[in-house]
């Protein structure tokens, strides 16, 4: 996507696809082009940085397990 300026507002906006793929536009609040650039820069990264953690790789079986073993900790259920 980008940054972006349109000609009603002397303000920078950025565009880009979050996590979960859909398009946002936010306003970078700045006029200056260089302090647009490094506040895209740091959304980009951040976005990055969340989409690598969400990957996680676990089996139902041991969902179940770890589901199980909390659920009797706090004593919701217990297991015979």
């Amino acid at each position: 996507m980008g940054i972006r300026k349109t000609t009603k507002s002397p303000y920078y906006y950025a565009e880009y696809r979050d996590v979960s793929g859909i398009r946002r536009c936010v306003s970078l609040q700045t006029k200056n082009m260089r302090v647009a650039r490094m506040k895209y820069d740091e959304i980009i990264r951040r976005r990055n940085a969340i989409k690598e953690k969400i990957h996680i790789h676990i089996t139902w079986q041991t969902f179940k397990d770890k589901l199980f073993y909390f659920m009797s900790e706090k004593g919701a259920v217990t297991l015979i």
